[in-house]
């Protein structure tokens, strides 16, 4: 029995590395996406630990005026007091906490902003570098500057979190640029899977307004959309008409003050499709300085950004879980792995001896269970697996355990348990399998140990002897 279990042992390990480097190549694909969508960003981006550079955007090294070879000369450019800044980013625990510096590099100015983001529990520093030259200028651009910064602070706040919610975020988002008088109407479309149709949100004052729009109507959105527009602004969005596509906006009901109103459209994407649209819009006819409207424009980049961030995150964390759940539990029996039980038992073992506690084992097979393979065939067998197994679930609490242990042996765990308890619930159990739906009998044959934290391979070995003992009982084989 040993050696047939360190077979099985060796499956598991087999299976969980290949589980693992599928799940490796499938994140390197995607990791490859993530940083094309980077390359394509209006501003730099820097991904780094303090030791290793892990993405430079390709304008970096022109910024910088030398080709980056390692993170020590990337770091060369922030001085020592900036560097400290940094490295408290990546240590500090604090959700959402950022450092920022303005530094001129080869003549250009940058806002720098670094903030610690965080990929299957490894933990980088994220640097967006925005050239805010032009801005920097005159005094009056620079208060200018300054607004905008605040404003895309705020958005990363409301947005680099890790219960990121679309709607939750917009809404935080119109009230905030709608304090400090950027919009009055903030809206957002989002593209539904049939593609020729879109929902709506529209914020206006203390309104939400929502809406359904097909694509047979035609409206503004609609020509944003089929003309794949990068951006749009609309002086006056209540009497847009062109090309056959009107505006269908004066049917929302807001207030009858507002007669005129200015539209700044720009879209986001996912996988490079774009995805829906979203609007800032301002009351009166052409309301928007141009000043206005490069911030808007810094807004809706960063927004963009944010949004495919967490898109990709979200796609991270799918396939970790996925992967995680194909290494954690049996597709057949949706019983624990043995590899996920190799890993529990000793922490639970710790555990143990931590408390002065015992649990009980069960080790279990099912009899005669190759003669059923042979005579019904293995697709009768799996679905007697599986019948086994939910009749172990529905008789075990929240606590306990279920295992595969190999083909048809099974493992029970039962912490913090008596033996003469645990054996009256097998006799259920046992008595509960006679009533099946198949045309043969099933029963088990199991063993019982007990097992104090010391050493859980001598109380498997134990538990197996006993249900090698029930066994050959069965058979006729008394010795």
């Amino acid at each position: 029995m040993l050696y047939i279990s360190i077979i099985f042992f060796i499956i598991a390990i087999s299976t969980f590395a290949y589980l693992y480097l599928k799940t490796k190549n499938k994140l390197k694909r995607e990791i490859k996406n993530f940083y094309s969508i980077l390359d394509k960003l209006p501003f730099f981006i820097a991904i780094h630990n303090m030791e290793d550079i892990y993405y430079l955007s390709p304008g970096v090294e022109k910024v910088i005026g030398k080709k980056i070879n390692k993170v020590s000369e990337y770091l060369d450019l922030f001085s020592k007091g900036e560097k400290v800044k940094i490295l408290q980013v990546l240590s500090n625990e604090k959700e959402g906490f950022f450092q920022n510096t303005i530094r001129e590099i080869m003549g250009k100015i940058y806002y720098i902003t670094s903030s610690k983001i965080n990929f299957f529990d490894t933990e980088f520093v994220l640097e967006v570098f925005k050239d805010i030259t032009e801005l920097s200028n005159k005094n009056k651009e620079l208060e200018e500057m300054q607004r905008s910064i605040e404003v895309l602070d705020n958005i990363r706040n409301l947005t680099y979190t890790k219960n990121f919610n679309l709607s939750g975020t917009m809404e935080s988002m119109f009230n905030y640029l709608r304090k400090i008088s950027l919009i009055d109407i903030f809206a957002y479309n989002t593209l539904l899977e049939d593609k020729r149709s879109a929902k709506v949100t529209i914020y206006y004052e203390n309104k939400k307004i929502e809406k359904k729009l097909d694509k047979s109507e035609k409206t503004l959105a609609w020509y944003f959309f089929d003309n794949n527009l990068d951006k749009l602004y609309v002086p006056e969005a209540f009497s847009f008409s062109k090309d056959g596509y009107k505006s269908s906006i004066d049917s929302y009901e807001f207030d009858e003050n507002l007669n005129e109103l200015t539209l700044y459209i720009f879209p986001y994407y996912f996988e490079n499709k774009i995805h829906g649209l979203f609007a800032f819009g301002k009351k009166g006819k052409d309301a928007y300085s141009e000043k206005d409207k490069k911030i808007l424009e810094s807004i809706a980049s960063h927004i963009d950004f944010v949004i495919k961030y967490q898109y990709i995150l979200k796609k991270y964390n799918e396939e970790k879980n996925h992967f995680k759940e194909l290494a954690t539990k049996d597709a057949l029996t949706q019983l624990y792995s043995r590899y996920y039980f190799n890993e529990w038992i000793l922490k639970h073992a710790e555990y143990l001896k931590r408390k002065n506690k015992v649990s009980i084992l069960v080790m279990i097979d099912i009899d005669k269970f190759k003669h059923i393979n042979d005579t019904y065939g293995h697709v009768v067998g799996d679905e007697v697996l599986k019948f086994i197994s939910n009749r172990f679930l529905e008789n075990i609490r929240s606590m306990d355990i279920g295992v595969r242990f190999g083909g048809d042996e099974f493992l029970l765990v039962f912490p913090e348990a008596s033996i003469d308890d645990i054996a009256k619930k097998m006799e259920i159990i046992s008595e509960e399998l006679k009533n099946n739906p198949f045309d043969f009998e099933i029963s088990i044959s199991y063993g019982i140990s007990e097992f104090n934290g010391e050493n859980y391979i001598k109380a498997l070995k134990k538990a197996d002897e006993e249900m090698y003992k029930m066994k050959n009982m069965k058979n006729g084989n008394n010795n």
